[in-house]
């Protein structure tokens, strides 16, 4: 984990950020995100707002975003900052993958601040696990092995997956994702929980002897780039007990439309 205290600090102001500029990427379980252009970073850089490293600020009191902004996060007392909000500044260029380098902490400027909520929505904001923990493990249970994986990648700097899945799956789901971020892949959300949904033809294979990561990618609305990575080497994915609607409606409680995205996405792949 980097230490805060050795990177470097700016706020929104110095880094020139323009808030004309900004393109809202959508709403994450923990976080905001923005495509930007800042001073001295890549081109487009992505500006990444956690809404559990907002520390307590009077002056933010009776601010929209402070209402879901509490301490719910083990790292929230690592981050704190008596005076600020924090946020991240990750590179990304759109021909590349993400990387989880963290480059900068970056103070949100009292001016920047409405732009920062023009385009926060609370409902899409909270937590989204709370829906899915209410889900019982031996439902979930009974349905292994799974054709689609449940993983969770937290801010950029610890892994975990969810209490449901055994513990040896687990651990190969989080061993899988280190692999690819050692060789400087992010896994992105591919659904609003972080569920990835995978077609045996659609399947690539990632262990640990194997030094290039084949992954596959999807531009959904022109902006946004949507990774799709499969660890059947690692975790057994076949033999599904019960229909891939049932997979998909117990872990993601997905709409018909939210189907049709991830079927149209599918289909794009398979090209």
């Amino acid at each position: 984990m980097s230490d805060p205290s050795g990177i470097p600090t700016f706020t929104t102001e110095e880094l020139e950020i323009d808030p004309s500029s900004i393109q809202p990427m959508g709403h994450g379980g923990h976080s905001l995100v923005y495509k930007v252009s800042a001073k001295g970073f890549p081109t487009p850089s992505v500006l990444k707002i956690f809404r559990f490293t907002l520390p307590p600020n009077p002056a933010s009191s009776t601010s929209t975003i402070f209402q879901y902004t509490h301490p719910r996060d083990p790292d929230y007392a690592y981050f704190h900052s008596e005076q600020s909000s924090y946020a991240r500044l990750l590179p990304s260029q759109t021909s590349q993958l993400y990387t989880p380098t963290i480059h900068a902490i970056v103070t949100i400027s009292p001016s920047f601040e409405p732009h920062i909520l023009a385009n926060y929505n609370p409902s899409q904001h909270r937590r989204r696990r709370q829906s899915q923990l209410r889900i019982k493990g031996e439902d979930v249970m009974e349905r292994l092995p799974l054709k689609g994986v449940l993983i969770e990648y937290i801010h950029g700097l610890r892994l975990s997956a969810f209490p449901f899945i055994p513990a040896e799956i687990s651990e190969k789901i989080v061993d899988g994702i280190k692999h690819i971020h050692s060789m400087g892949v992010l896994h992105r959300d591919v659904k609003k929980r972080n569920v990835l949904i995978v077609l045996n033809s659609t399947v690539s294979s990632i262990d640990e002897e194997v030094e290039e990561v084949t992954a596959r990618d999807v531009v959904l609305d022109g902006t946004e780039k949507v990774v799709w990575i499969d660890f059947s080497n690692s975790i057994v994915l076949s033999d599904l007990r019960g229909t891939e609607e049932e997979q998909v409606e117990i872990f993601t409680r997905s709409t018909e439309a939210e189907m049709k995205e991830v079927n149209k996405m599918v289909a794009k792949l398979e090209r």
